[in-house]
Parts: structure tokens; C-alpha cells; sequence
């Protein structure tokens, strides 16, 4: 993995740290693994109350895209500050 790649999402782990913050989502940047932590449970207590033999895979792609949602709304968070500061 290069420098540049590594640096690059360095930048972005800070962003969505930053956002989460701003958000109001957590109080700083130490509560990242507790929310993460939290965050995990929270899909798993959702993927297990919804499994049957019919949606296993629904309930799995459900909670990917709620993932992906949130991880969205904190990209575009730190996009939008990003502009605001130039």
C-alpha cells in the first residue's frame, strides 16, 4: 500500500471522526470504538431478529446498506466542510 493511500485514508477516518462528532453521534473522537462496538451489536440484534430460512441473505444485505448509509451521510458531512473551509 502506498504512502499517498495510506494518508488518504487516514484523512478520511478523521473526517468521519469529525463528522460523527458533528453529527452528534458521539462526543469525540475516543468514543469511535465504543460507537463502532455498539454499531456492530446493533446490526447483529437486527440481522438475528429478522433471520428465517427465507431472508438470512435480505436481512444480511439490509444491514450492509444501513452501514453503507450512515458511512454516506459522514463522507458527505466532511465533503461539505471541506468546502465550507475553502
Amino acid at each position: 500500500m502506498s504512502l499517498t493511500c495510506i494518508s488518504g485514508t487516514i484523512f478520511r477516518l478523521a473526517s468521519r471522526h469529525n463528522a460523527l462528532v458533528q453529527l452528534g453521534m458521539i462526543n469525540s473522537p475516543e468514543e469511535v470504538p465504543v460507537f463502532a462496538r455498539e454499531l456492530s451489536v446493533l446490526f447483529f440484534l437486527l440481522i438475528f431478529s429478522q433471520l428465517t430460512a427465507r431472508n438470512v441473505i435480505s436481512s444480511a444485505q439490509q444491514s450492509l446498506e444501513a452501514q453503507n448509509e450512515i458511512i454516506a451521510e459522514l463522507d458527505k458531512w466532511a465533503r461539505l466542510q471541506e468546502t465550507d473551509s475553502d
